[in-house]
This record gives C-alpha cells, structure tokens and sequence, in this order.
C-alpha cells in the first residue's frame, strides 16, 4: 500500500470530494489536470523557500554560440528550454569544478548573467570551459497521470496537491465553498512549513558555528561602532 504516489492522491481527492468512483461531472482526467496544476504551485513554493530538497544532479548546459550564452540540454513537455524554479548553482565543470557566481552584465568580476532559462556571459566575452559549465537547479514539473507518478518533494508534503486542487476544483465556477479544502491545506502547509524550517535551520549548525561566535563578540561591544555596519 502507498500513501503519495499518484493514485492515492486521486482517491484522496475523489474522498475528501465525496464524490463517486466513476463521476461524469469531474473525470479523472480532469482532477489529473488538477493535481498537475497544483503540484507545479506547490513546487514554484518549495522551490523558493526550501530549493535544496528538490535540486538536480548536476546537468551539462549547451552552447550555440561558441560561449556566449548557455542553455539547458532539456526541453519540458511543451519543447521550451527547460526553466530553473528558484534557486540554481552553476559549476565550471563536474564534479570538483569552481563555483560560478553571477553579476551584472557589465561587471568584470562576476562569469555570467541570468536570462530566465539561458545564462550569457558578461560583457560579450565568451566563455571557455574545458567540460562545462553544470548547472544545479529546481526542474519544471510534468503533466501526474497514472503513468507519471509526482514529483514534489518530500514525500510527505504531496497531500498539499490534493488539498490545493480541491480548492480549485471548489472555485471552478463559483459552485462551491472552497474554505474546507482550504484550511485543510493550510494546516498541512504549516505542518510542512515547520518541518522543513526545523530541519534547515540546523543542517548548518557547524559549518556557522564559527561566524555565529563572531556575531555574539560583536553584539558584546567587540567592535567599534565605525565596523558595525558589516553585520
């Protein structure tokens, strides 16, 4: 038995709907359409808030232009270049390539600019990496059917998928009253909020222990007031 694969958000929705197995008035086809439409919400939500729990391996990035600009190799279901969620990480080379930090486009010390779903290189010089650059990043989820299980990650916070589609299944047409569905999404949300807030903010622990030392020094009087303004 499975609690979040693709199916069980189906009879959940259909359950907390009271509606029947075979229902002429909302297909499954339909609450498939739903729960798309809601898993790719609640992934634009995660991605900006909690963008580690769902970032990719990293993947190479193509040129077409000898360096110029940089895309991803990918297309998502429509044929455009795959689209980074939130926060991405770009990388020379894989696995043990320097980190490439963004800028301006005229800044001479930053190794590119951001155009959506291309990176270009500042100041029209081209870039030159031997196997590379590798991007890190949030990827557009696809179309949860049957056959394609979701996505969203952790696991446990994919009844938010249902919980939202329900809202919007309520909300099709002003027929019915959405505030049920939407309070059992909110709770869920906050549950899920406070998980992941638990688990991020101390998964750093160590490697801050250092600065966070610092900081107490400094709120202590350890600086003069001419430094303050660096913290």
């Amino acid at each position: 038995m499975t609690i979040h694969a693709a199916s069980d958000l189906l009879a959940d929705f259909k359950f907390f709907a009271n509606r029947p197995t075979t229902d002429e008035s909302t297909t499954d086809a339909q609450i498939y359409r739903l729960l798309t439409l809601a898993q790719q919400m609640e992934t634009e939500w995660l991605a900006a808030t909690f963008p580690g729990i769902m970032m990719t391996a990293p993947t190479l990035m193509v040129t077409a232009d000898g360096g110029l600009t940089y895309t991803l190799s990918t297309n998502d279901e429509d044929g455009l270049d795959d689209f980074p969620f939130g926060h991405a990480e770009l990388y020379a080379t894989n696995p043990s390539g320097r980190e490439l930090y963004g800028s301006t486009y005229g800044s001479p010390s930053g190794d590119f600019v951001f155009e959506g779903s291309t990176v270009r290189a500042p100041g029209g010089t081209a870039g030159s990496f031997s196997s590379g650059p590798y991007i890190r990043y949030v990827a557009v989820p696809g179309t949860l059917n049957a056959a394609t299980e979701p996505t969203l990650k952790p696991a446990f916070a994919r009844p938010l998928i249902t919980y939202r589609a329900l809202v919007m299944w309520a909300n099709r047409g002003g027929m019915r009253d959405a505030r049920p569905f939407q309070e059992m999404y909110d709770i869920k949300r906050q549950s899920v909020t406070m998980a992941l807030t638990t688990q991020y903010g101390r998964n750093t622990d160590s490697a801050l222990s250092g600065i966070r030392w610092w900081r107490h020094w400094l709120s202590n009087g350890g600086m003069t007031s001419s430094v303050v303004g660096f913290e």
